[in-house]
């Protein structure tokens, strides 16, 4: 798959959650994964994509329209459309039929206005999309593989499992301990150890894994030693490469700040 096929056939359906398994597939092989990176121009645009159709539902849905203008302009639009479309155009319909130009126009202001105003953020990531995905499935249903309920357990037993050094955090100081660990295989082999801390409410998962090369990309919000933080699906993030190519991404459903006194409290 090339970036014009992508563009046209993939984007839009994959940034709706509605490609096919197999669609899926052939998307994820352009845009890489946490092992392998792929095309960064692509992760852009899906980022950019999913922004503002986040931004059209949150701001468009609250504007009305009167149901004449309403009726006039889907019926304009329904003349100029060619009787053969292509599958993107279809996909991108319910755009202008549903909000017109007037709440597209708003909603796009908004969120030049919001970005403009936020700390900047990293773009998409296939590791931090991995972890938000996998802090999303893992947060009220985690099924450890490996169990052990304290750091140095668990440590021993990723060190006869796992082929490099996995650092177990001690959440004790926050009240938090380990539930257990998974050490799960990604596309290309390569395993990612996910292990979950809990105490009463409060989650964070930490993924590790081997990426050499791997550098914490632009838009960190603060910065502790060699651990970079960042907003990303509303989750925060620390992100911290280890040695011999070893990242570590721990997530948790909190504020920047709060995350950044929480890792410094741990550190002591």
């Amino acid at each position: 798959m090339d970036c014009q096929e992508y563009i046209a056939d993939y984007l839009s359906a994959h940034a709706d959650g509605e490609l096919s398994a197999s669609e899926l597939r052939r998307a994820a092989q352009h845009l890489g994964d946490p092992s392998r990176p792929g095309c960064p121009g692509c992760s852009r645009r899906l980022a950019e994509e999913r922004a503002l159709k986040a931004a059209v539902r949150a701001y468009g849905a609250s504007l009305c329209l009167p149901a004449d203008l309403r009726e006039r302009v889907g019926a304009a639009l329904r003349d100029e459309a060619p009787q053969k479309s292509s599958r993107r155009q279809r996909r991108r319909s319910w755009l202008w039929a549903s909000t017109t130009l007037i709440p597209l126009a708003l909603a796009a202001s908004a969120v030049i206005f919001f970005l403009a105003r936020r700390p900047a953020a990293p773009l998409y990531q296939p590791a931090f999309e991995m972890a938000a995905q996998a802090f999303s499935r893992f947060e009220h249903g985690f099924a450890p593989a490996v169990e052990a309920h304290n750091s140095q357990t668990l440590k021993n037993l990723y060190r006869r499992q796992v082929p490099f050094a996995v650092s177990v955090w001690d959440f004790s100081r926050l009240g938090l301990n380990p539930v257990g660990g998974r050490i799960d295989p990604s596309s290309a082999g390569v395993p990612t150890v996910f292990t979950l801390y809990r105490g009463g409410s409060v989650r964070i998962l930490c993924a590790e894994f081997r990426q050499p090369g791997f550098k914490p990309p632009p838009g960190a919000e603060a910065r502790v030693g060699a651990s970079f933080f960042y907003t990303y699906r509303g989750l925060a993030f620390c992100v911290t490469p280890l040695e011999q190519g070893v990242v570590c991404i721990l997530v948790q459903r909190t504020s920047v700040a709060q995350f950044v006194k929480q890792i410094r409290a741990v550190r002591g």
